[in-house]
């Protein structure tokens, strides 16, 4: 693997070094943190605790496995011929049980101070193989020049996401399609560094009966032949999405070209839509025991009034308001709330509103309002909702909240302003098998 310089050429002044990585080592990333005896910290992918190996850094901190001299005992075939050079699942190659002997003491180092002596548990994880439901795939190039829809880590190859195993079979299948498709049609990928190209990334939504593809194009780009892409695939709808070369993220406003934009699928018996700009869940399996934990972490009353901030489309929020007197849904993405008041609509419920909003901004207009809350259930990103969404919850004084992120460290933020309350339980789900973050559902009581 190349030693990077800034221009991404091979930078012959940094030296290999042998390096080896201490039990606690793991980093959030996946890769482990050693310090070499001139006292420079590396974060070295592809090493894991207790091993050793001669590794190349590069001028950002950052290290690639050039030799591996001492391998864990630990290691097993991690089943996917990419697995060297991808950067999504660096756990992969490891047993469960031995995974959660590394990722454990990071979710309980980072909620430690909060939780105190509540009691742990794990919910069922997403299986190892086929069960995400969504894949991103940057449009790259690999060695040849050819147009590659997957992944890269700094000095690998891409990867393909297309023969990706943790994806679910219609997402490969689309994927690796597409790909061949792309190709022959000389689609060029962007290149942001020329400022030229046409293609960033590609969506692939494959849950339910069918399957979402959404194009991320360059916004001056020329239109592909869309009519030479995906024929013969009824149950696929194809999108494109023109993205702003400033703050686009990975959605922007996508048109449908062909089929139904809309994403239908169950859980359970209920039977949802998402429009292309809502979030699905990754991981569909999951989403059943995760329902269960926030409902029994809930301690919900038929008297009881619900704010729930970040409601998505409602899959919380259906099986949630069958339980207590009214709801309240909040989300920043109008197309959630639209899709969310439609589920409920199909799945007979009607003691649920759903309004579009940031947190902070539409907490504070309901207590404007008067309204209370027993309950507040919080889903978070990677990022914490902050201290002005969390000064409005506390001003609602609910007798419970259920906090829900997939990134523990941004979780203790917001918990850290809830002073008054006190951890009841933390549980974990595993929704991307072989990555470190897992989704943590904390449910807190005042007093």
């Amino acid at each position: 693997m190349p030693n990077l310089s800034v221009d991404g050429e091979p930078d012959p002044r940094i030296e290999p070094l042998r390096v080896g990585a201490g039990v606690d080592a793991l980093r959030w990333s996946g890769a482990t943190r050693v310090t070499t005896g001139q006292s420079i910290r590396l974060d070295v992918t592809g090493l894991l605790p207790g091993e050793t190996a001669q590794v190349q850094p590069d001028p950002y901190g950052r290290a690639t496995v050039l030799e591996l001299l001492t391998a864990s005992p630990r290691r097993i075939d991690p089943r996917c011929q990419q697995f060297d050079d991808c950067p999504g699942c660096p756990l992969r190659g490891l047993p469960t049980p031995y995974r959660r002997q590394l990722t454990d003491p990071l979710h309980h180092r980072a909620l430690s101070g909060l939780a105190g002596e509540a009691p742990w548990r794990r919910l069922p994880s997403a299986a190892d193989d086929g069960g995400r439901a969504r894949a991103v795939a940057r449009a790259l190039r690999d060695g040849d020049g050819r147009l590659v829809l997957g992944m890269a880590r700094r000095g690998c190859p891409p990867v393909r996401l297309g023969e990706c195993p943790l994806q679910n079979e219609a997402s490969r299948a689309v994927l690796a399609r597409l790909e061949r498709e792309l190709r022959a049609l000389a689609v060029e990928p962007w290149d942001s560094e020329r400022r030229e190209g046409v293609l960033r990334h590609v969506i692939v939504h494959g849950i339910g009966p069918s399957t979402r593809v959404i194009l991320a194009l360059d916004t001056h780009a020329a239109d592909p032949p869309f009519d030479r892409l995906l024929v013969d695939e009824p149950q696929t709808a194809l999108l494109v999405d023109r993205l702003p070369r400033r703050g686009a993220g990975l959605v922007h406003r996508p048109r449908p070209v062909r089929g139904d934009p809309m994403l239908r699928f169950s859980i359970g018996d209920d039977r949802f839509r998402a429009g292309p700009r809502s979030w699905v869940p990754q991981a569909p399996a999951t989403v059943p025991a995760i329902q269960r934990a926030v409902i029994d972490g809930s301690g919900s009353r038929p008297t009881d009034d619900v704010i729930e901030v970040g409601c998505g489309v409602g899959l919380l929020s259906l099986p949630l308001a069958r339980r207590v007197r009214s709801l309240i849904g909040i989300d920043i993405e109008r197309g959630a709330v639209l899709d969310a008041e439609a589920n409920a609509a199909e799945n007979g419920v009607t003691n649920a509103t759903f309004r579009t909003g940031e947190a902070a901004h539409a907490l504070r207009r309901l207590l404007a309002r008067g309204a209370r809350a027993d309950l507040v259930v919080m889903h978070a990103m990677r990022r914490p909702f902050g201290p002005e969404a969390m000064g409005a919850v506390r001003a609602l004084a609910p007798r419970r909240i259920v906090c829900l992120s997939p990134f523990a460290p941004a979780l203790a933020r917001d918990l850290a302003a809830l002073p008054r309350y006190s951890v009841e339980e933390v549980a974990l789900c595993d929704q991307t098998p072989g990555s470190v973050p897992d989704l943590a559902i904390v449910t807190l009581r005042r007093g």
